[in-house]
């Protein structure tokens, strides 16, 4: 067989063309591959040093109550402390794996910066911001003047500083199911409620009818259940009026562990005239007589049997937290504002022995063990104070107020809150004083 002549040599010109292919792919897999290299390499030190950064403000934060840190104009700025040491601490993270980070500067696409915002909640955060850029050189793509191939990377670390409980909240409903001595939170009759620097939140329902006064003040109102603000139709007398919002999502059971109690026996009981009880378990409960005058010392106090005190006696408790471990009685029963008696229960304001702790827990003023059905009754007056989270998922609670000064500085959180017919509950707030959440960090992006 003869080939023709114009058939000669388009082999080579076949070779030539899958040479330029076969270069092309493996330039293409090496170039591509040192990339992914880079970028990932880069990924891990961005990571690290929005993680370091975070951590870094977190330490600070972790030892300042909420109160302390603000996002807002002129603040002194723990917020800006922080953020300082958090960029100081990214910038050295990243130099440690050969990146100079330019600090508060992502122009270049190679620096750290941080903000300080507020999420739909209303907890402040800051997040540490690092952007980490690259141009690797290549090794095949310079053939066609491709000399650097560029990769930019970037991570987000969000820290929350400390934060009270359940957003804050002063009164809280943790019952999925909205009824009366079933669940939610209710205002009832001619009762009259100031909440000052606190909000109200249920996962069921909140309802405030017929002369009922609500007047919240530096907080919100808001449910879970669809149609849970339905029957929240109060008598308002501030304005602005806080109106019921949908909630975005329940708060969840559990937020608080049970206390660890010493196992000292103080056998409990009825107790009259002038005594003073010490931290421990009290079997017997504790029942507070006319005319006695009761001192709680420091500590933590784990009762079942329940607590109550008639109305011509005195209970003072400072640094104390006192543990319901059984499904009983808990009635606050003062109704005689005679100076002299009354009853005013603090929760530890700090995590020493100063304060009784580790037994006790600051900002828990009172807790009541899941799965127990306490009932529990608070009645303001001007000689009563309560300071402190009090902690009862399953518990109902019912509030008679009084007409004189401000008598709690708490926040409740239960299954069930009733505020009485007739009662006026008056709740000046501070947070600080609550339990905490401690500061934490998280990678977001």
């Amino acid at each position: 067989m003869k080939i023709r002549s114009n058939e000669k040599g388009q082999i080579i010109v076949i070779l030539a063309l899958g040479m330029v292919a076969i270069l092309g792919i493996t330039a293409l897999a090496v170039d591509g591959s040192l990339l992914y290299n880079q970028r990932r390499n880069d990924q891990n030190t961005a990571d690290s040093a929005a993680l370091a950064g975070a951590g870094k403000a977190a330490e600070k934060l972790k030892d300042y109550l909420p109160s302390d840190f603000s996002c807002g104009p002129g603040s002194t700025s723990l917020a800006r402390q922080a953020s300082d040491l958090a960029v100081a601490e990214a910038v050295k993270s990243a130099l440690d794996d050969g990146v100079l980070l330019d600090p508060y500067d992502l122009s270049n696409e190679n620096g750290v910066t941080v903000r300080c915002e507020t999420d739909s909640e209303g907890m402040q955060f800051l997040d540490i911001h690092v952007m980490v850029t690259s141009e690797p050189e290549t090794t095949f793509g310079r053939v066609i003047s491709v000399n650097t191939l560029r990769t930019t990377t970037e991570a987000i670390a969000r820290v929350y500083p400390n934060q009270p409980f359940a957003y804050g909240n002063a009164l809280v409903s943790l019952a999925d199911t909205c009824g009366k001595n079933v669940g939610g939170v209710w205002f009832n009759g001619d009762s009259t409620s100031f909440i000052n620097k606190g909000g109200i939140f249920s996962n069921s329902c909140i309802d405030a009818g017929g002369s009922s006064t609500v007047d919240v003040v530096s907080g919100t109102v808001k449910a879970f259940q669809p149609g849970g603000c339905t029957g929240y139709v109060p008598a308002h007398t501030v304005t602005p009026i806080v109106p019921c919002e949908k909630a975005d999502a329940k708060l969840p059971r559990g937020m608080i562990p049970p206390p660890v109690c010493s196992g000292v026996d103080r056998g409990g009981g009825s107790y009259t005239g002038t005594e003073t009880l010490y931290p421990g378990n009290y079997s017997g409960g504790i029942t507070v007589k006319n005319g006695a005058n009761i001192t709680l010392s420091p500590g933590l106090y784990c009762i079942s049997g329940g607590m109550t005190n008639h109305a011509k006696s005195r209970i003072y408790g400072e640094h104390v937290t006192l543990y319901f471990q059984d499904a009983s009685t808990v009635l606050f029963n003062q109704n005689d504002d005679t100076i002299g008696y009354g009853t005013e229960l603090y929760a530890p304001s700090c995590n020493t022995s100063a304060c009784g702790v580790p037994d006790a827990v600051q900002g828990l003023l009172m807790y009541f063990n899941p799965g127990s059905n306490n009932t529990v009754q608070l009645n303001g007056g001007s000689h009563n104070k309560y300071v402190g989270t009090i902690y009862g998922e399953d518990a109902d609670f019912t509030f008679n107020g009084g007409a004189e000064i401000y008598t709690f500085n708490t926040q409740v959180i239960g299954r069930y809150i009733f505020v009485a017919g007739n009662a006026e509950l008056r709740m000046d707030l501070n947070s600080k004083q609550w339990v905490q959440r401690p500061a934490s960090i998280s990678l977001i992006q």
